[in-house]
């Protein structure tokens, strides 16, 4: 998940994993997302990034990297 924490429970909730009634979001968080604890479902939950956010983020990274930026020199100068 990258997105901001007021939307992390219905974000887990779309990925099939709600939080319980009761339970400290965070706490439900970290563990379903470690790896042999009672609740792990980080297979799950890396399957997911690989399907949804991946592409998502390799995109980003062609588009920045099609981007020109300054050189080194030219950012030292604008620095001053």
């Amino acid at each position: 998940y990258m997105g901001p924490m007021a939307q992390a429970v219905s974000y887990m909730e779309s990925c099939g994993r709600p939080v319980p009634e009761h339970v400290n979001p965070t706490d439900y968080f970290l563990d379903i997302v470690t790896p042999g604890l009672r609740l792990d479902a980080s297979e799950h939950f890396a399957a997911m990034f690989k399907q949804h956010l991946a592409p998502q983020i390799l995109s980003k990274v062609e588009r920045s990297l099609e981007t020109k930026g300054l050189t080194i020199g030219a950012a030292r100068r604008k620095a001053g």
